[in-house]
């Protein structure tokens, strides 16, 4: 997957499906080719607080499953997701990734 942007501790993926990794669980191989990512100053809490404004529909994959919902809520250590089988806690530290089903802002989290 290539890296659309790097953000204070996590990575954006624009394809396949927008994604947020934390910069800790990834294994980036550098290539000479194409322009460099965006930089954001934002963090993973930040953007997860704007995918939450949005209201976006999100799959967490995390150490204990793939929680898939509505993202209700980015508190300061953890993710609140609504899915279909009640409300889903996921502490940041689980967290392998975050990818967008629906909503949320397409590009820029």
């Amino acid at each position: 997957m290539a890296v659309s942007a790097v953000g204070a501790d996590f990575l954006w993926i624009d394809e396949p499906g927008y994604q947020l990794i934390p910069i800790h669980r990834a294994v980036v191989r550098l290539e000479e080719r194409g322009s460099p990512p965006a930089r954001w100053e934002r963090s993973l809490v930040q953007a997860c607080r704007v995918l939450v404004r949005a209201g976006a529909i999100v799959e967490v994959t995390c150490t204990f499953g793939s929680p898939a919902g509505k993202l209700e809520l980015a508190g300061r250590d953890f993710l609140a997701v609504a899915t279909d089988h009640g409300r889903t806690v996921v502490p940041y530290k689980a967290i392998q990734s975050v990818r967008v089903i629906r909503g949320g802002l397409a590009g820029v989290p």
